[in-house]
């Protein structure tokens, strides 16, 4: 984890849920398993605004792009813990 002032782009948290930042994409899918080209459709055509952790529930999973497009990440929440605390499980892609 990085500030976001020092990283290329990312994933911040406000109270129960992520949002991305203003130049990113993101996608909430139904469940099951997500392939980088399944979050390409859903950004074009369901893009998400904000991840409410309640609605990534059960490691529904979601995928957010980086700002160039060159990036995506595959992520699933673990577990968000009152205190404040977010387990999450990432996989993340470059396009070559």
């Amino acid at each position: 984890m990085v500030s976001a002032e020092t990283a290329a782009w990312y994933l911040a948290r406000d109270g129960q849920a992520f949002l991305p930042s203003e130049e990113s994409d993101a996608f909430v899918a139904d469940a099951g398993e997500l392939s980088v080209d399944a979050c390409v459709r859903g950004i074009e055509t369901r893009p998400a605004a904000a991840l409410p952790f309640g609605a990534l529930a059960k490691a529904r999973p979601f995928c957010v792009h980086s700002p160039d497009r060159s990036e995506i990440a595959i992520v699933r929440l673990v577990e968000a813990s009152p205190d404040g605390a977010v387990t999450i499980s990432a996989d993340h892609y470059r396009r070559s």
